[in-house]
């Protein structure tokens, strides 16, 4: 694994966090 900036994590956090707001059943599916 590649260590990951701060910026890089607060940004996947937050894709993650608008998939599973706009997503719900995508996201689940995806097992987050």
């Amino acid at each position: 694994d590649k260590p990951l900036t701060v910026d890089d994590d607060i940004e996947t956090k937050m894709a993650q966090m608008v998939c599973s707001l706009e997503n719900r059943e995508e996201c689940m599916a995806c097992g987050s």
